[in-house]
């Protein structure tokens, strides 16, 4: 997916009502937390679906214009989640990269996160052990489908259940 090029800034989305690509109003306001490593198609795909069935997705690859501070956008995009108390959740897409310390910038959302008092719902892709922060938090074994493109079976399995 292209970045935003519409010239509306974080902020200015955060204010509208939030609506899926079909028009109607959304189920959740979603912030798409994940590394960018082999698993990205898989956050690809995730946030298509999750448009689909009527979320509401941050993801940075759409959501951060070009020349944008990027730091600045992520915050904004975690609080125009959290804007609709009850409404809004971050996944974390666990991989080595995403949840690799010191420099880890999904630990800096997810603390975010926290902070904002957003349910985090971590989903396993590949072996790691979870942030501290979310440790006693339930999350999703999707490593089954990984990669994606020998998986689809898999991933439809585990949509199902994320859904």
């Amino acid at each position: 997916m292209e970045p935003n090029t519409t010239g509306r800034d974080t902020a200015q989305v955060a204010a509208s009502p939030r609506r899926t690509s079909q028009g109607q109003e959304h189920k959740l306001n979603v912030f798409l937390s994940y590394g960018h490593d082999a698993t990205q198609p898989l956050a690809e795909r995730l946030r298509d679906d999750l448009e689909r069935h009527g979320c509401s997705v941050w993801f940075d690859r759409a959501d951060i214009s070009p020349g944008s501070d990027w730091e600045i956008a992520i915050e904004k995009g975690l609080e125009s989640v959290a804007a609709e108390p009850g409404k809004g959740v971050v996944i974390l897409l666990m991989t080595p990269h995403s949840v690799r310390r010191p420099d880890g910038y999904c630990l800096n959302e997810v603390t975010l996160a926290v902070t904002r008092r957003l349910k985090i719902l971590p989903i396993m892709l590949v072996d790691v052990q979870p942030p501290l922060s979310i440790t006693r938090t339930q999350w999703l074994d999707m490593r089954d489908c990984v990669p994606l493109d020998s998986h689809e079976g898999s991933y439809e399995k585990k949509f199902r259940v994320l859904l």
